[in-house]
């Protein structure tokens, strides 16, 4: 380390204004991340940031379909999912969802549908 070469004094004086840095970064974590948490802790799912940018993708992968329809249904389904998991919370119920959604990822295909309409596909 750097501070092996500093002599004992300088040593002891860098050691303290690395505890006394370390100290403010921990009340400032604590500090923040408690208001963090209490000005968010009323939100729902549908004010989380990804939100839009799943939306987004959902709709790129659905070309075909108008994007008010695409996202309506995922707004639907999400909504009902959410229904389901406060009825049924549990580790399986969780579980389950989770099998389901990585299979439907596992099978969307490897292609954007509305670039490639458009003729903009690399």
């Amino acid at each position: 380390m750097l501070t092996a070469a500093l002599p004992p004094p300088l040593r002891r004086a860098a050691a303290f204004i690395s505890d006394g840095a370390m100290l403010a970064v921990c009340l400032f974590i604590v500090v923040w991340g408690t208001k963090l948490c209490i000005g968010t802790w009323g939100q729902s799912i549908d004010s989380l940031p990804w939100m839009p940018v799943g939306l987004t993708y959902a709709v790129e992968k659905t070309h075909p379909v108008p994007e008010a329809t695409s996202n309506g249904i995922l707004m639907l389904s999400g909504q009902v999912s959410g229904i389901l998991l406060a009825l049924f919370f549990n580790l399986i119920a969780i579980a389950i969802l989770f099998v389901v959604g990585l299979i439907f990822t596992l099978l969307m295909k490897e292609i954007a549908p509305r670039r490639a309409a458009a003729g903009k596909d690399e």
